[in-house]
């Protein structure tokens, strides 16, 4: 028969391989996923939000000009990206309710992939915002971006607030504040 100390220093060792298991699972998804790091406006002070174009998957144009008075995302992805697939429904729900009232305007901008791949992962996940295609990663420089998900946030005025790089959880919080700040 094992004695009462025995037993529960075995349960302690167990609880605490489990906690430290845990926590090193989340240290290294963090790892992988990139948490969110952000860059301050101030160094992207140089990039004109006013004559930037963006051209859809069907080759329509969307000036940057014509979208002042509501707050724009540009969203930085690729299909192959895991937590870019993550975001799409959470942006999803955000174009669905707030572009209706013409507060918030999501543009997803694929760089480097082929449009057959992108037109794939659009119907799997029935993306509903409008898809850029950056071709030569113009766009990409521009706002550089060195690792996906990134998603540029700029305000009602065209200008740009912060861009986050890494899957966000808090990004229905922060468009929302956005959205509702004065």
């Amino acid at each position: 028969m094992q004695k009462p100390s025995e037993s529960k220093k075995k349960k302690i060792s167990v609880t605490d391989i489990i906690f430290y298991a845990v926590i090193t699972i989340l240290i290294i998804y963090a790892l992988i996923n990139k948490a969110p790091q952000f860059i301050n406006s101030q160094k992207l002070k140089q990039v004109n939000i006013e004559d930037l174009q963006l051209t859809g998957m069907d080759n329509t144009t969307h000036f940057m000009k014509e979208q002042k008075g509501k707050l724009v995302l540009l969203v930085f992805w690729a299909s192959w990206c895991n937590p870019c697939r993550q975001e799409i429904p959470v942006l999803n729900e955000l174009y669905k309710k707030y572009s209706r009232q013409n507060k918030l305007e999501i543009f997803a901008i694929n760089t480097g992939e082929n449009i057959n791949q992108i037109e794939k992962i659009k119907n799997e996940k029935n993306i509903l915002y409008p898809i850029m295609i950056d071709h030569n990663g113009e766009l990409s420089n521009k706002f550089k971006i060195t690792s996906i998900p990134a998603l540029v946030f700029i305000d009602k005025e065209g200008k740009i607030i912060k861009i986050n790089f890494g899957y966000s959880f808090f990004l229905k919080n922060e468009v929302k504040s956005l959205i509702n700040k004065k």
